[in-house]
């Protein structure tokens, strides 16, 4: 697939709320790498399950190593369920149609993706990387991607660390996150396809199988 800057072009001029296609998250996930291009970034670290994707992506893009830093949420049992259970799945979908209960959802939403309490992962040998860019698809409230932050700067502290995101949410004042990306393409949350109402997500789910990613999904 080659590269669509008029892709890009769409997302950064986004906004509404859209079904992201499978081709168009690996076109905005080469963006992010082409951006970091001449940075020296030598390792990438992504968080799963929303960064799997973009992750693999930009590392392969830049030719470097990535890894994966899982921090659990409240509600990821849950969402685990709603993708297992298709009528939940449509129901869900249907109501992001409904403007009087859209924004009620996505209040739901960011309450389930609070951080449960987890232990500091092992030593993750990031000792040695000079410049390491974080990646997440979306920023809202700040919460996975500020642990995974304070993660990294533990065990590699003398590390140049960066944060690349496709999209900033606006349902969380900025002066209210807990952490802020360097660099993000849209301003608009999207329905990604790793999203469980997504028309994509079995597409991806195959993505992830070609691409030997499905043990890193949580």
């Amino acid at each position: 697939m080659e590269f669509n800057n008029d892709i890009v072009e769409k997302y950064r001029a986004i906004t509404s709320k859209a079904y992201m296609t499978l081709d168009e998250a690996i076109v905005l996930s080469r963006q992010i790498a082409a951006d970091h291009a001449n940075v020296g970034i030598d390792l990438v670290i992504g968080v799963p399950n929303g960064a799997l994707l973009p992750t693999a992506v930009v590392a392969s893009t830049l030719d470097v190593p990535c890894r994966f830093i899982t921090v659990r949420r409240k509600g990821s049992a849950i969402k685990q369920r709603l993708v297992r259970h298709g009528w939940l799945k449509r129901l869900v979908s249907a109501w992001y149609e409904i403007p009087i209960l859209n924004y009620p959802l996505e209040l739901v939403m960011q309450r389930m993706s609070r951080l449960a309490d987890d232990a500091p992962p092992d030593d993750l040998g990031l000792d040695g990387h000079a410049r390491i860019l974080i990646v997440d698809d979306s920023l809202e409230t700040g919460q996975s991607l500020a642990r995974v932050v304070e993660i990294v700067r533990e065990q590699a502290p003398a590390a140049e660390v960066s944060t690349a995101v496709i999209a900033v949410g606006r349902a969380v004042p900025e002066a209210e996150r807990l952490a802020r990306a360097d660099y993000h393409i849209a301003s608009t949350m999207q329905h990604f396809p790793w999203s469980a109402n997504s028309p994509w997500y079995e597409s991806y789910q195959q993505w992830l199988a070609d691409h030997d990613l499905l043990r890193h999904q949580v």
